[in-house]
């Protein structure tokens, strides 16, 4: 230690390097900067005291090393290459630029580990930082990138290295593939306030164990002061008595001790230092990157997160590793979103000429019931719309068939097909924008029912009509029986009613069938042709006018009455 004297003789290096470390100290909450140019100050030191104190073998060049050999083994080995002990040893590589290349077409670079880490972060000089940089970034290229997570223990089941690849990117799980591109306001909020009140306590426990450190370093200074001071009282002696000397080694051996210890607490004192500055540093930045904004805000304002899938073909399939289509009951595809659009367009957002949306399966629900919690059941009330808009809708019930290299065509209708409008209230409209009727509703079927009655809850058929049911057909001209092109006629038209049957011309009744009593109320009937044949008794309570009448007398003889018939009451008998 005699090089640690100032030329003085008298004073020693010890209350420089004590302004430094208490310095140092001071300013571990200061910003980055300053904290690295304190750890740049002590490196000397640190230099000194390893190069002094601890055992080892240091090896620098200030050009250039070069390691050279057909094989090169770097660790804590024997002379064979196997390691000395059971994994414990550490081999750190530091430096401001890496780089690991194997050259060749057949070049390789392999990392085996139980645990493989990779984190862009700076860790700064002595590797205790974690510095997260705004260039900060893992990027992988090549023709072709396995990843492979194998679920298996002792070995792995699959070999990645027998699996060819030209080019592409392959990722297999036998369990989960997670793709999140998400932001969480736990995370940013509640995970931060844990992670600072740990990195607090951390900080309080750090603190102290740095004070504690610089309190023993003073005291080793103290006290090796008082040997140094004492080794120059003896070598400036001038009588060397045997004494003296002996009291010289006892000295030089105290001193060397200490000089171990001190070099040790030192040491532990920058570690420890630059573990208070990293971590008070995370603190802060932990605090200021804490979200401030509401739950509400954050769940209506945009995030930024966002996944893109691009290629020319897409497929998402449900099949395990045999390429097999998974069919047991827990095998889905789920689609979740407020907003979601499936559209055949084109980088225009225009519709492709003969784009196409397909939906197969057994069984196909689109609906908008909502799910509300009622106790352990569930409420599922119908909200929203479902809107269908196209040129041309098609809803229908068929068989299909497909031959070789042709298109699929119509087959027949499918046994048993049913299409079914349930609701309660139905509206078919052909109306235009200012309310117009301008469309033409056609139904065509071997046999319509059109009814207003109470059907089985369970089949649908129908029970009983409905009491207060009313059918009602308006429009200018209603024809029954015939198209307007005249080219379909009914063979047959039958109108059924239990009490009452009406026909209305205007405000008041024209036709009336009650109680199988026929009513007629007009002002006047007209047969203009054929024959007008009554074969029950008439009653006539009016006046009535004819040109010719021929009847049968009681006796059955034929009379006829030309221009003029009068009498207060008629009786025809035939």
């Amino acid at each position: 230690m005699a090089d640690t004297i100032n030329s003085t003789g008298s004073e020693f290096v010890f209350s420089d390097w004590l302004e430094l470390f208490q310095k140092y100290r001071d300013d571990m909450e200061k910003e980055l900067e300053t904290v690295r140019l304190h750890k740049k100050e002590v490196q000397n030191i640190r230099q000194e005291i390893y190069d002094r104190y601890e055992n080892g073998y240091f090896l620098r060049d200030d050009k250039r090393i070069v390691i050279s050999a057909p094989e090169i083994i770097i660790g804590n080995v024997n002379k064979s290459g196997q390691l000395l002990d059971d994994g414990l040893s550490t081999v750190v590589i530091r430096s401001g630029g890496i780089d690991i290349q194997g050259v060749g077409d057949v070049g390789y670079i392999r990392n085996k580990a139980t645990f493989i880490e990779q984190r862009a972060v700076d860790s700064g000089c002595d590797g205790l930082e974690e510095v997260v940089h705004d260039n900060a970034s893992v990027m992988t290229q090549a023709r072709s990138i396995l990843l492979d997570s194998n679920d298996s223990t002792e070995v792995y089941t699959r070999d990645i290295s027998q699996k060819k690849m030209t080019t592409g990117i392959a990722i297999h799980t036998d369990t989960v593939l997670d793709i999140d591109a998400s932001v969480s306001r736990h995370e940013w909020t509640k995970a931060i306030e844990d992670k600072v009140k740990v990195l607090n306590d951390n900080l309080s426990t750090l603190k102290k164990e740095v004070d504690e450190k610089l309190d023993e370093i003073k005291g080793l200074f103290d006290e090796m002061e008082k040997d140094l001071e004492g080794d120059q009282e003896l070598l400036s002696s001038e009588i060397m008595s045997s004494t003296n000397i002996g009291a010289l080694e006892s000295y030089g051996q105290q001193l060397a001790d200490r000089s171990i210890g001190l070099s040790r607490c030192i040491d532990d004192f920058f570690v420890s230092v630059s573990l208070y500055a990293e971590q008070y540093r995370q603190q802060k930045a932990l605090t200021e990157a804490k979200m401030t904004k509401s739950e509400d805000e954050f769940k209506n304002n945009v995030t930024g997160a966002g996944i893109s899938i691009n290629a020319e073909q897409i497929d998402i399939t449900n099949t395990d590793g045999d390429h097999a289509v998974r069919e047991n009951d827990g095998t889905y595809l789920r689609i979740m979103s407020k907003n979601i659009f499936v559209g055949a367009v084109n980088g225009k957002n225009e519709n492709h000429e003969k784009g196409t949306i397909a939906l197969r399966g057994e069984s196909i629900l689109v609906e908008t019931n909502d799910r509300k919690k009622n106790g352990d059941d569930l409420d599922m009330p119908t909200t929203g719309k479902v809107e269908i808009n196209s040129k041309e809708i098609l809803v229908s019930s068929l068989d299909y068939e497909q031959k070789k290299d042709q298109e699929r065509t119509e087959k027949n209708l499918t046994e048993e097909g049913n299409i079914r409008i349930r609701a309660k209230k139905i509206n078919v409209d052909g109306t235009d924008l200012e309310g117009t009727a301008a469309g033409e509703l056609t139904m065509n079927s071997g046999k319509i029912s059109v009814v207003s009655a109470e059907v089985d809850k369970e089949s649908r058929e129908i029970k009983e009509i409905h009491k207060g049911g009313t059918l009602e057909l308006a429009t200018e001209t209603v024809t029954i029986g015939k198209d307007a092109a005249e080219k379909i006629l009914s063979e047959k038209i039958e109108a059924k009613t239990n009490t009452e049957l009406k026909l209305i011309q205007g405000d008041k009744a024209t036709l009336t069938v009650s109680g199988n009593k026929l009513t007629v109320e007009d002002d006047g009937t007209n047969f203009s042709k054929g024959e007008l044949t009554v074969d029950v008794e008439s009653k006539f309570n009016k006046k009535m006018t004819a040109t010719t009448i021929e009847a049968n007398d009681v006796t059955g003889k034929k009379v006829t009455v030309n221009n003029c018939l009068k009498a207060p009451s008629l009786t025809a008998q035939g």
